[in-house]
């Protein structure tokens, strides 16, 4: 390809990238800042549910997940936990 021609199609192609990148962000900015006040409360509480729900099946099936690390990788894990308990 000519330089002159490959100059042109390299200005040409720049340009239109940034005007449509520029355009787009600044559109694309705009309603995600409209989508963050509307879904913000949602994820948040979705976050917190999950949380606390994982808090709670960690608490819940604690003994069972000892025993599955214990036999996955045997040592002192079992004496330490039991230590930990009155």
């Amino acid at each position: 390809m000519p330089w002159r021609a490959f100059l042109i199609a390299n200005t040409g192609g720049g340009i239109i990238w940034a005007t449509v990148f520029g355009i787009g962000g600044y559109f694309f900015g705009k309603l995600l800042l409209q989508l963050h006040h509307a879904l913000a409360p949602i994820v948040f509480a979705l976050v917190l549910a999950a949380f606390f729900g994982c808090g709670y099946l960690i608490r819940r099936y604690e003994d069972r997940l000892t025993t599955s690390a214990e036999r996955a990788l045997p040592g002192p894990l079992v004496a330490a936990v039991d230590n930990k308990r009155p």
